[in-house]
């Protein structure tokens, strides 16, 4: 039997050669470990001059899972730029994301929270 969950956490970790990385998980502690080990499970911070890694924001997107698959898309297509003012200011995320679903004629049907 599959588990159900509330939320999802998507996340954008701050990376030791001073690039962000994003993604998004059901459990961010065991997420955040397996990328400062190296896991094979992460490609992207398993090259070691990324390492180690810190949690610069962090959201909690209402289920089902494709809600936050869609929250950590638009977030890697954001520019540097973008991404560093949501890790300063997190509500912006939810301001950018209506905007560009706006531009689209469409409405958000589920919530965005900030987290820590």
């Amino acid at each position: 039997m599959k588990l159900q969950y509330e939320f999802a956490y998507v996340y954008i970790l701050k990376c030791a050669d001073d690039s962000f990385y994003t993604g998004y998980t059901i459990d961010i502690d065991r997420r955040i470990c397996e990328h400062n080990e190296g896991s094979r499970k992460c490609k992207y911070t398993a090259v070691s001059s990324r390492r180690p890694v810190e949690l610069a924001a962090l959201w909690k997107v209402e289920c089902p899972k494709r809600n936050a698959m869609s929250v950590e898309y638009f977030i890697k297509r954001l520019n540097r730029a973008n991404k560093m003012k949501i890790v300063a200011e997190p509500s912006r995320l939810i301001e950018l994301y209506d905007k560009m679903l706006y531009a689209k004629n469409k409405n958000r049907d589920f919530k965005i929270l900030m987290d820590r």
